[in-house]
């Protein structure tokens, strides 16, 4: 276990201090902060069927509430397959019914605005887990999303085609038709459908990227002379840039997001914004934009292994840990939020057992992301990852797949 006493470089980190974007209360905290307030949750429900109402965009649950004064057990009941809704819901009391699973939540799950659906036998793990280290948010880590253009129909172009070294032609989904543009002022753009774990990013997308070698926006009279085809794309696209919400500082034809020259910042891990866990591979290349479908960290290397991290982040131990931690969309998929995230604690060892450890997993990953292995061995790497991480945490409760040891 570590602390910021028996990291040496406890100074430094004042000198970088993890930045990331602070969110508003999510959607729901009014709700449930009166449901806390005035009643007792009696039941969760929860559905795998999506359709339960054709027209719903949001996972239905069922709420059984109590207004009493006496504090109860919270049930967390998971209704699996498709159809016989009715039938199903009249077992609901019937804990032996396979097509219904049932776990008790914590005594405390429901007593704020923070709801947390975390099983009484996962309780103390989680706890274990999240006091196993220092949180990312005060490790030298920079956690962000990637870049928000606010007009993804006007800046990601598709069916791209490059003409010569200094010109391509490409689609424009906001206009729909086909325009030429200067090759210098647009980037291949990485979106969180295209990464995939342990694997080198593919950008199947370009984006126009209005912005000099530093990553400084390009003044207007500069983009008009130098960049007179791409100009002329946006001034015909301007009304709709104009419709975004207005930042005065920049220019008509900048991004929403600021600090561009973070989410360039190379190497760096990405993984998608919806993600079932894990997910994470390294970019290397600071030619590649972030969509802000991505999540992206981007540790100092002289004081955190990339690799490491790269290991960590894609065990079945975080996996498990994402699983009662982040907003759930369904059918076992979630969403990342950069305060949450933040959160997740990363052993940090200067020598003993946990440096041995630590190298161990660094090695490893490594060899996953550079494919330097058998494929026949690769179950067995992800295996040795996973048993390798649960002891780096100092925690026997999990197998290798990140199931709870009987």
């Amino acid at each position: 276990m570590a602390d910021g006493r028996n990291y040496g470089q406890q100074n430094l980190w004042q000198l970088e201090k993890s930045t990331y974007k602070r969110e508003a209360h999510p959607t729901g905290h009014t709700l449930r902060k009166l449901i806390a307030d005035t009643c007792n949750v009696n039941k969760i429900v929860e559905f795998e069927d999506s359709k339960l109402y054709p027209d719903a965009n949001v996972p239905i649950i069922l709420l059984l509430l109590r207004k009493i004064s006496d504090k109860c057990v919270t049930k967390h009941l998971y209704i699996k397959g498709k159809g016989g809704l009715r039938r199903k819901l009249s077992k609901m009391d019937n804990t032996n019914d396979p097509s219904i699973r049932v776990s008790n939540l914590s005594g405390t799950a429901c007593a704020s605005a923070n709801w947390m659906l975390i099983p009484e036998s996962r309780t103390d793990l989680l706890l274990k887990i999240e006091s196993a280290g220092i949180s990312l948010s005060k490790l030298p880590i920079q956690i962000r999303f990637g870049v928000a253009t606010g007009a993804d129909d006007v800046f990601l172009l598709r069916n791209v085609e490059d003409l010569d070294p200094q010109l391509v032609l490409a689609e424009s989904r906001f206009l729909n038709d086909i325009f030429v543009f200067e090759s210098s002022v647009i980037k291949p753009v990485l979106r969180g459908r295209h990464i995939m774990e342990y694997t080198a990013p593919e950008p199947k997308t370009r984006c126009i990227f209005p912005y000099n070698n530093d990553s400084g926006v390009i003044s207007e009279n500069v983009f008009r002379t130098e960049f007179p085809r791409t100009y002329s794309y946006l001034l015909r696209c301007r009304e709709r840039l104009n419709s975004r919400k207005s930042r005065y500082t920049q220019p008509w034809y900048a991004f929403r997001s600021e600090d561009i020259g973070q989410i360039v910042r190379s190497p760096k891990l990405v993984a998608s914004v919806v993600n079932s866990g894990g997910g994470f591979t390294i970019d290397e290349h600071s030619h590649i934009l972030c969509n802000n479908s991505v999540v992206v960290l981007c540790p100092n290397e002289n004081f955190i292994d990339i690799h490491l991290l790269l290991g960590i982040l894609n065990s079945s131990l975080f996996k498990m840990w994402i699983q009662h931690s982040m907003p759930p969309l369904g059918s076992g998929w979630y969403c990342y939020r950069i305060n949450i995230l933040a959160r997740f604690p990363i052993p940090v060892a200067q020598s003993g057992p946990n440096k041995e450890l630590s190298s161990e997993i660094s090695d490893m990953a490594c060899k996953l992301l550079c494919r330097k292995f058998d494929e026949e061995n690769h179950p067995e790497i992800l295996s040795s990852i996973n048993l390798k991480v649960n002891k780096l945490y100092g925690i026997s409760e999990l197998s290798a797949d990140g199931q709870l040891c009987q």
